[in-house]
C-alpha cells in the first residue's frame, strides 16, 4: 500500500543583509524597541500577577497601544509589528513555562522569562506587518518603513513569504524569511529503513556501513578562542578596545556555531533523503554532559540537535529505549556480553565468533530493534529470527510529521 502526502510546508531562508549606515541605525532602533516592549510587558505582567490578576499578552498590547503615542512616541517610527510581536513572544514564553510546570510540555522544566539585555550577542525583531507587506526583487528586499535593503543573495524559495524576522548575530545583520511552498509528493514506503549509532570517534555510523565524521569546529578553533577570550579579559571594561575585542570573540563563536550547524543540516538532510524510517537511541545527553571529560566533545557534535533535525526531516523516527544494550549484543546471533569496555573498539562474540566494528554492530542492533517495533525490555520476548531469547528494546514509535498546513 502506498501513501502519498501532498500539502503545504513552510521553509525558512536566513539571508545576510548589506544595509547602509542609515538602515543599520534603523535596524538598531527596531531591536531596541522590541527589547523595550518585552521588558515593559514583563514588568507589568509580574506586577499584575503579584496583585492577584491573571495577565495576558492581549491586554498588555492594548495597554501599550493606548499610551505609546504620549509616553513612547519614538515607537511610532518602527513597524507596529515590532512592538506587538515582542509582547506576543512574552506570552508564548510564559505559556511554555506554565506547560512545562504542569507536565504538558516535554523535556526539562523551563524557567520563567527574564528581562532582555542590549549586551546580549543576539538581538532580534519582527519587521513585517503580515504577508504581502514585504517583497523581494533579486538581491534586495523591500521592508516596511525603510524601503529597499540590499542582500547578499536572492530568496532561494519560490513561494509565498509569510514573515521577516531581523536579527543581529556575529556582528552581522540577518533576515529570516518564512516561505510557504507546496511539498512534493512523497512515497513513504519507497525508501529503506536504517539504524544510527551516535558516537564521538565517529559521529554517525549507519547500519549499512555508511559513516559521517564531524568537523569538530570547537576543537579546531579552541586555541584561537582562548586567545580572543584573554584579549577581552585584559581590556578595561567600558572601553572601545574592549568592545572591539568582544566583537572579535563574538564573530569567532558565531563562526564555530555556523560550521557545526552547516554540517548537521547537510548530514541530516542526506539521511532523510536516502532513508524512509530512522532508528535512534534515546540517549541521556544531559546526563552524559555531566562528565567533564566528554562534555566538550559532546557539544562539538550536538547529539540532541541531530535527533531534533531528523525528527522533522525524516518520514518516520523510531526511538529505542536507552537501556537497550546495543553495543553489548551480537548483531548476528543475539548473544549479550556481560561487559564491553569503551576501549574495545571491535566487537567479538564469544558465542558464535562473529566480529565487527563496535559502532557498526550497535547500529545494526538499533536497526533490528526499530524495525521490530515491539516491547521486549523486560517481558522476556525474543526477536524474530533470533537463535536465543535475547531481549529487544522497548521501542516507542514517534511518527514525525513534516507537514505544516
Amino acid at each position: 500500500m502506498f501513501f502519498v502526502i501532498v500539502c503545504a510546508v513552510i521553509r525558512a531562508h536566513i539571508i545576510k543583509l548589506a544595509p547602509t549606515r542609515k538602515q543599520e541605525a534603523f535596524f538598531r532602533q527596531c531591536v531596541g524597541a522590541a527589547r523595550f516592549a518585552f521588558n515593559w510587558a514583563l514588568c507589568h505582567w509580574r506586577a499584575q500577577f503579584a496583585a492577584g490578576y491573571k495577565p495576558n499578552d492581549g491586554s498588555l498590547r492594548k495597554s501599550l497601544n493606548t499610551i505609546k503615542r504620549e509616553e513612547f512616541p519614538w515607537m511610532l517610527d518602527v513597524p507596529k509589528r515590532v512592538v506587538q510581536q515582542a509582547i506576543i513572544n512574552l506570552g508564548t514564553a510564559y505559556q511554555n513555562f506554565f506547560d512545562s510546570c504542569s507536565g504538558k510540555r516535554k523535556g526539562p522544566k523551563m524557567s520563567p522569562p527574564d528581562f532582555k539585555s542590549k549586551h546580549k550577542s543576539k538581538q532580534s525583531a519582527r519587521l513585517d506587518n503580515g504577508p504581502g507587506t514585504f517583497s523581494f526583487a533579486g538581491k534586495a528586499v523591500k521592508l516596511p518603513n525603510i524601503g529597499w535593503v540590499d542582500t547578499h543573495e536572492e530568496l532561494r524559495f519560490d513561494g509565498k513569504p509569510l514573515s521577516a524576522v531581523l536579527s543581529f548575530v556575529g556582528q552581522r545583520w540577518w533576515l529570516s524569511v518564512q516561505v510557504e511552498l507546496p511539498d512534493p509528493p512523497t512515497d513513504i514506503v519507497s525508501k529503506p529503513a536504517v539504524g544510527i549509532d551516535l558516537g564521538l570517534k565517529t559521529a554517525l555510523v549507519l547500519s549499512d556501513g555508511t559513516t559521517f565524521q564531524s568537523p569538530k569546529p570547537l576543537k579546531s578553533a579552541l586555541e584561537r578562542l582562548k586567545r580572543l577570550s584573554r584579549f577581552v579579559s585584559r581590556k578595561v571594561k567600558g572601553s572601545s578596545n574592549r568592545k572591539k575585542a568582544v566583537a572579535r570573540l563574538s564573530r569567532q563563536h558565531w563562526r564555530i556555531a555556523q560550521i557545526r550547524k552547516d554540517w548537521q543540516h547537510k548530514t541530516t538532510t542526506a539521511i532523510a533523503k536516502q532513508y524512509g524510517s530512522v532508528g535512534l537511541e534515546d540517549l541521556n545527553v544531559k546526563g552524559m554532559m555531566a562528565n567533564r571529560h566528554l562534555s566538550r566533545a559532546l557539544n562539538d557534535v550536538g547529539f540532541s540537535e541531530i535527533r531534533r533535525q531528523l525528527e522533522y526531516k525524516a518520514q518516520s523516527v523510531f526511538v529505542v529505549d536507552r537501556w537497550f544494550p546495543s553495543s553489548k549484543t551480537c548483531s548476528s546471533c543475539g548473544h549479550k556480553k556481560d561487559s564491553l569496555p569503551l576501549a574495545e573498539r571491535v566487537f567479538s562474540c564469544t558465542a558464535c565468533g562473529f566480529t565487527l566494528d563496535r559502532d557498526l554492530n550497535a547500529a545494526k542492533n538499533i536497526h533490528t530493534a526499530s524495525c521490530a517495533g515491539i516491547n521486549a525490555c523486560g517481558d522476556g520476548s525474543s526477536g524474530p529470527g533470533r537463535k536465543t531469547g535475547t531481549k529487544l528494546p522497548s521501542v516507542k514509535q514517534e511518527p514525525i510529521c513534516t507537514v505544516n498546513t
